[in-house]
């Protein structure tokens, strides 16, 4: 059976206290460990010593695409306020409205893609922060059911 990878007792690894109640041998302490240890596997679906790596979380939708400068909005403003000013017959000061109000455009962009962007960082660290609740509360009831079984085998669990 390969539960960890170092010689330390599945109790030890798990932050697990055993006290031998009824003087069993650190042999037999071992093999009740061991045996607690698949018990309370099968019990709760769960190998914490097997698991090397932490829970990754994958999050659904992929960071929102960055907005154009607000510079380029900008000269995009000021070509077609330039336009419509020439049609007008005064393209300097259509070139100077579109300009700015191409500008202001720009920056509502780039501040909306910002709120997307810190919403989307939020949403990511919310479904870590749940994966690891998630992983906390099941290691809590493996070492729940490993410290029954032990207890049933004549240990002080703590």
């Amino acid at each position: 059976m390969q539960i960890a990878r170092s010689s330390a007792s599945p109790a030890a690894q798990l932050g697990v206290y055993v006290f031998p109640a009824k003087s069993q041998s650190g042999e037999q302490q071992q093999l009740d460990q061991l045996h607690c240890y698949d018990w309370a596997k099968a019990q709760t679906h769960l190998d914490p010593l097997g698991q090397a790596t932490s829970p990754t979380v994958a999050v659904n939708s992929p960071p929102p695409p960055p907005p154009p400068p607000t510079g380029h909005t900008a000269a995009r403003g000021a070509a077609g306020g330039a336009m419509f000013g020439a049609i007008a017959g005064n393209a300097g000061a259509g070139a100077a409205i579109g300009g700015t109000l191409g500008a202001i455009r720009g920056s509502r962009q780039q501040q909306a893609a910002q709120e997307q962007q810190a919403a989307h960082q939020q949403a990511v660290a919310d479904a870590q922060q749940q994966a690891a609740e998630q992983a906390a509360a099941q290691r809590y009831q493996f070492n729940k059911a490993f410290g029954a079984c032990l207890d049933g085998k004549g240990y002080t669990v703590k």
